[in-house]
């Protein structure tokens, strides 16, 4: 029974949401709740926004998607008194919703802590949720600082921020998420469509996610002026000043340093930048043999999210499909879900 409640109200918020993009329903939760992210914070502009609604609407919140994802569990999925903490992240829009999915399909209860950076779109979401069904108002609930009375804990943030959630719940079953990258490998023969898709690994939500392309590994000799050029068609960056900023300090350093690096317009790409890189620079590595991009993986396989264009754990993630994981594509390859039952 609770299964099908789940399944059937969280399909129809992912209905609600994609009837307001493509603009056949209106909604004023959500128009506010994008105003005021934008203006808190004017890196989540509400293309970004909209993108990140998009990819939850279609990649998570769908009957048929629903439904598959918690067969294997089916018979463990009922409503339960335990309680689960998610402590959201706030360098992309939405970037815990799953984290407070799986809470929630798992039947306990779950305590939101949003991010300073991204706590509007989260509530407006539990709101059409409630909006729907009451139930749901007595099974997540929000706080203003890190939860107390929970049984686990999902934690999201940078390494210091992980090093703190791991000493504050020392004693509770957890999943602390700390820094990681991407990277894609070019081998020079990509045509101008996979180009225009890897440009989306790379800037959407400008760069700034565990899955967004941070480092490109090209073939010793690749001209990365023709690469910045190629990218930069595709970039679409140069239309928030905060990014802009950003872009020409870093163009800036570059040039004081005397470092090689190509300009792409609203973006830099740099040799060898350590990752992370900052915002508006992209890193570039060369190889000379497929078989130092394994030696980097392994090397680095702690830090790596998503690896494109390149086969890893017998998977290979194609240009353009970094930022919309399928709802069984778990972060940091945990499964929260499992997680989480096996904990209650």
């Amino acid at each position: 029974m609770y299964s099908q409640v789940f399944t059937e109200t969280f399909s129809y918020l992912g209905d609600r949401i994609q009837g307001y993009l493509n603009g056949s329903e209106s909604n004023e939760l959500l128009d506010r709740a994008i105003k005021q992210t934008t203006s808190l914070n004017p890196l989540f502009t509400p293309f970004m926004q909209r993108s990140a609604l998009l990819a939850i609407s279609r990649h998570f919140l769908n009957k048929k998607i629903l439904d598959g994802w918690l067969k294997e569990y089916s018979c463990k999925i009922k409503e339960r008194t335990e309680s689960v903490a998610v402590i959201m992240a706030g360098n992309l829009p939405l970037v815990g919703f799953h984290d407070l999915l799986a809470g929630v399909a798992s039947g306990c209860r779950v305590t939101i802590k949003s991010s300073s950076k991204d706590p509007f779109l989260i509530k407006a979401i539990v709101n059409m949720l409630i909006e729907t069904d009451e139930y749901w108002g007595s099974r997540i609930s929000f706080s203003d600082r890190p939860p107390v009375n929970a049984d686990m804990v999902i934690a999201t943030g940078s390494h210091s921020s992980a090093a703190f959630f791991e000493s504050y719940y020392s004693k509770l079953p957890k999943i602390v998420r700390g820094t990681r990258f991407s990277f894609a490998v070019i081998t020079g023969e990509e045509s101008e469509e996979q180009i225009e898709r890897l440009s989306q690994d790379v800037f959407l939500y400008y760069g700034m996610g565990c899955r967004s392309v941070s480092t490109l590994f090209i073939p010793f000799g690749y001209n990365i002026n023709s690469l910045a050029e190629r990218l930069g068609r595709f970039s679409n960056l140069g239309d928030n000043p905060y990014y802009m900023d950003s872009y020409r300090y870093q163009r800036a350093i570059a040039t004081m340093s005397g470092e090689e690096f190509a300009d792409g317009g609203s973006f830099i790409l740099r040799k060898n930048i350590s990752p992370p890189p900052p915002l508006s620079v992209v890193s570039v590595v060369e190889y000379k043999g497929i078989g130092e991009v394994d030696d980097y993986l392994r090397n680095n396989f702690d830090s790596v999210q998503c690896a494109v264009n390149f086969e890893s754990s017998g998977k290979r993630i194609s240009f353009g499909e970094s930022q919309f994981p399928a709802i069984d594509e778990y972060a940091d390859g945990v499964n929260t879900l499992e997680f989480i039952l096996r904990n209650c």
